[in-house]
Parts: structure tokens; C-alpha cells; sequence
């Protein structure tokens, strides 16, 4: 087994120390961290159908079709997304699954081949 040597110069032990400190003399009257799932906020994922092609590292609105019985999805009273598309180039009309991210942008998550 080799032995690993770390080094801690004087500087890092010092902002290592003062961050303990902080922590440890923090008010205990602060209410405590909340974490929520993902969505909380709303409709995380849509489905949706693109207007004209869609190249990949662009965005583009997208029409929202969440109307119908599937799967004869029509397409909502004129609701849109913007979003970015990670991916792959995407043809004009098909259809595609955005999801929002935890900055708030929308991002394409799956299309239509």
C-alpha cells in the first residue's frame, strides 16, 4: 500500500479553521435547510412539438401539445417554451420532451426521430 503525503500550507489551515469556527458558533435559532423535489415549482417536463429544425447548442420556442387523449395530442391555446437544445439537430414538427432545469432554463431532454 503506498503512503500519500498532503500538504496544508499556513494559509489553508487557517480559512479551514475559521470555517469550523463559523459553523460551529452558528446561531441555532436559524430554521433548517428545506430541500424540495424537483418540480415543485410547476410543470418540470413538457411535451411539445418544434416549429422549423432545431440544431443542437440553439434555442427554440416550442409549442406545447398537451390537449387530446393520447395519443392524439393537440396542440394548446397557443402556450409556449423556449429551450435549449444540447443534443442533436431535430426536424421541423416533431414532437419532443423538455424538462426545466434548477437555473430555470427549459432544456430538450427527448425528441422524435
Amino acid at each position: 500500500m503506498s503512503e500519500r503525503r498532503v500538504h496544508l500550507t499556513e494559509s489553508s489551515a487557517a480559512r479551514i479553521g475559521s470555517a469550523v469556527r463559523t459553523v460551529e458558533q452558528g446561531g441555532r435559532d436559524v430554521p433548517p435547510v428545506h430541500f424540495r423535489q424537483v418540480g415543485d415549482d410547476g410543470d418540470p417536463v413538457r411535451l411539445c412539438k418544434t416549429v422549423s429544425s432545431w440544431s443542437k447548442n440553439a434555442t427554440q420556442t416550442l409549442n406545447v401539445w398537451e390537449s387530446g387523449t393520447t395519443p392524439s395530442e393537440t396542440q394548446t391555446t397557443g402556450e409556449t417554451i423556449t429551450a435549449t437544445n444540447k443534443f442533436a439537430t431535430i426536424a421541423s414538427g416533431k414532437f419532443c420532451i423538455v424538462a426545466k432545469a434548477g437555473n430555470g432554463v427549459w432544456y430538450l431532454i427527448a425528441a422524435e426521430c
